[in-house]
């Protein structure tokens, strides 16, 4: 069976910030001294622009966005 996957600009779902933010700081930003909060605000601040680069885009499976 093949899964469905749509991309989306952040922007267009802003409630993956958080696990954007969460896979950013767990593999980068916690060793370069930064806060989880510093990471997720740099998040919010790009879905916030409309396509300024850079760009982060999500690929959702299925089409379905969590609740």
């Amino acid at each position: 069976m093949t899964a469905k996957i749509e991309i989306e600009p952040l922007n267009a779902c802003p409630e993956m910030i958080p696990v954007c933010a969460s896979w950013t700081f767990g593999h980068w930003d916690c060793q370069a001294g930064t806060t989880f909060e510093e990471t997720n605000r740099l998040f919010c601040d790009a879905a916030n622009e409309t396509y300024s680069l850079p760009l982060t885009f999500v690929a959702i499976a299925d089409a379905s966005l969590p609740a």
